[in-house]
């Protein structure tokens, strides 16, 4: 906004009204009118607006991840109160986990035995 009025030479009055033209008449450039020019302008804008509002969304879906991800820890915290991890069965452990807890524990064991059979193909 700030460009089009230097360029144009348009200033405000300090007590606020309309706008006051000191400069030249408008020159044409590169074939745009003035109305053309202040439209290509007003769609960078808003190409720049739609671009701020998806980085907020994005922004708004890592806090509400992050927060989900607090709160899934918290409640594991407090299934495990009272159970000593280092001492405690396999079953007594296994128990406190919610489904998606073991099905995570499963994929990464999983994960961990392909990686111990693809070192040993290796290693032979």
């Amino acid at each position: 906004m700030l460009e089009t009025l230097r360029k144009y030479e348009f200033v405000a009055p300090e007590g606020g009204g309309a706008l006051e033209f000191v400069g030249e008449t408008p020159k044409i450039e590169e074939g745009l009118d003035f109305e053309e020019e202040e439209r290509e302008q007003d769609d960078v804008g808003l190409e720049e607006e739609e671009e701020g509002d998806e980085e907020g969304e994005e922004e708004e879906e890592e806090e509400e991840e992050e927060e989900e991800s607090v709160g899934r820890r918290k409640d594991l915290e407090l299934r495990m109160a009272g159970l000593d991890i280092e001492n405690a069965d396999f079953d007594e452990i296994w128990e406190r986990l919610d489904p998606r807890e073991r099905e995570e524990f499963v994929r990464l064991a999983q994960e961990l035995d392909e990686e111990e059979s693809s070192t040993q193909l290796h290693d032979s």
